[in-house]
């Protein structure tokens, strides 16, 4: 693939987080608020903040509560910098978020606010907090925040680019229209998703020969970015080696050692201290699940009806996960998802398939048992962007299947291309109306909206589009090459 097909699919990511990022209203993608205090507080030296001594909340429920009381901590917030009453229209996804504009100013003085994600792992906040540190009110402060945050995921994106090419149709439809949105929200899910993208770019990318300098790149970033960003890191990164390994196969696995022993022994090092560094704070700070009271079989049972929202949130929930696409764009994303798969099963043989096999099936049933053995017993339920890292490997691999097979992947180019930036721009739009006149108001709300970013809606609706139409443009040039046509 050209340079220059590499540089329109990153373009395109770029510009649509840089919409995305102004155009979320303030403190509005989930747990955001938290998120910011948790940033603050590392912003200005404390990188843990105080414990609660008696946490209480009568919104939630008594195992709830309990949870959550494991993870709270005092953060203290300078001045001016306090991000109070934000979250007003938080699960009314009629009502706009026009409701901030009356958000009084906050206390000039210093004070003391809660912060749900008190111990989470501090490192995907730490760029963040360096940006944030020069803002003086809350609302650049948090712009800063998601622009760097953007920043990360789009680079270790264009990583994984890098590492794939030229063969980019399963990275594209790895990075979903979710994907997208929370890297350009205040979330460590975004450096968390990207990393694994990243990771698995890397080490699908290692058999060719001819990017491994850009493979082994993507497998340290990626391995670091993911195993530091959440708790569950390296179980995430251990269902990628295995299958991985079990995709290329023993030989492969040893020419890859023959071939670059420094590269893998350094590139080892480096992801085991990321997983030690993991483990090491959630020993210390991370909360413990309460004992499971019902049975395995009941518990799995009752998880299994939320597998479709889960999948569709990976594809794009957005906001309060209250901020929906139109049912098409869910619909044509799948549908291209599966026929992928559908081609790479066809076309693989008996390792790849269980490969393949391997990845779905992890797709499927990780949250379901995360669902029943992490979330039910706690009161919570799973979120699509909670197990995209693992999603991602869907689309990956089966690009990966028809790659090593040498077939030709022939795939109708302009169809696909227009599918997938037309969901891209959707998925933009419907959030963006969600915003300026609540779910189910006019598609018109550009020209009378209730509430708008910086600048106006127009500019933002312009950069989405232009960021769609360099994915569509990278998406047809590379399935094109990959058809083994020429587009001259």
């Amino acid at each position: 693939m050209r340079v220059s097909s590499v540089a329109r699919l990153v373009a395109g990511y770029a510009f649509l987080a840089l919409a995305w990022s102004v155009a979320i209203p303030p403190f509005s993608a989930p747990d955001e608020s938290s998120h910011y205090l948790r940033a603050i507080g590392i912003a200005h030296g404390r990188v843990l903040g105080a414990p609660v001594e008696v946490f209480r909340d009568t919104t939630l429920e008594s195992r709830q509560e309990a949870w959550v009381a494991q993870t709270v901590r005092w953060t203290e917030v300078p001045g001016g910098m306090a991000a109070d009453g934000y979250a007003c229209n938080a699960f009314r996804p009629r009502v706009s978020a026009a409701c901030a504009a009356a958000v009084p100013p906050p206390p000039a003085y210093a004070v003391r606010r809660l912060t749900l994600n008190g111990t989470y792992q501090p490192a995907p906040y730490l760029l963040p907090a360096l940006v944030m540190r020069v803002a003086r009110s809350p609302l650049p402060a948090l712009f800063l925040g998601r622009l760097m945050n953007a920043i990360t995921c789009v680079v270790l994106l264009a990583i994984a680019a890098r590492a794939l090419s030229p063969h980019l149709i399963g990275l594209m439809l790895a990075v979903t229209p979710m994907v997208i949105f929370i890297a350009s929200s205040l979330n460590p899910s975004g450096p968390e998703i990207a990393g694994s993208i990243a990771l698995a770019a890397g080490l699908l990318g290692l058999a060719r020969t001819q990017n491994g300098s850009g493979c082994w790149l993507a497998v340290r970033s990626g391995g670091v970015a993911l195993c530091l960003s959440r708790s569950v890191g390296p179980a995430w990164l251990a269902i990628h080696i295995v299958v991985w390994a079990v995709l290329i196969g023993t030989a492969e696995l040893r020419r890859i050692l023959r071939e670059a022993p420094r590269e893998v022994a350094w590139s080892s090092a480096v992801i085991c201290s990321a997983v030690v560094l993991n483990c090491a704070w959630e020993i210390k700070y991370g909360p413990r699940l309460p004992l499971r009271t019902e049975a395995v079989s009941q518990a799995l049972f009752a998880s299994l009806p939320d597998l479709p929202r889960w999948l569709h949130g990976e594809i794009g929930i957005f906001q309060y996960l209250d901020s929906v696409m139109p049912p098409v764009t869910y619909l044509l994303w799948t549908a291209l998802l599966l026929g992928l798969v559908a081609v790479a099963f066809w076309l693989g043989d008996g390792r790849q398939r269980t490969a393949l096999l391997m990845a779905v099936g992890a797709a499927i049933g990780v949250p379901v048992v995360l669902q029943a053995f992490a979330m039910r017993p706690i009161g919570w339920g799973v979120q699509g962007r909670h197990v995209l890292p693992v999603g991602v490997l869907v689309p990956l691999v089966a690009n990966e299947v028809a790659v090593r097979r040498g077939r030709v992947l022939r795939l109708p180019s302009a169809p696909v291309a227009v599918v997938c930036s037309f969901v891209y721009f959707v998925g933009f739009y419907s959030d963006a109306r969600r915003s300026a006149i609540g779910y189910g108001g006019s598609w018109l709300f550009p020209l009378h909206p209730q509430w708008s970013p910086p600048l106006g809606w127009w500019p933002w609706i312009f950069c989405a589009i232009c960021g769609a139409a360099l994915l569509g443009r990278a998406r047809l040039e590379s399935l094109v090459e990959v058809s083994g046509w020429t587009t001259e």
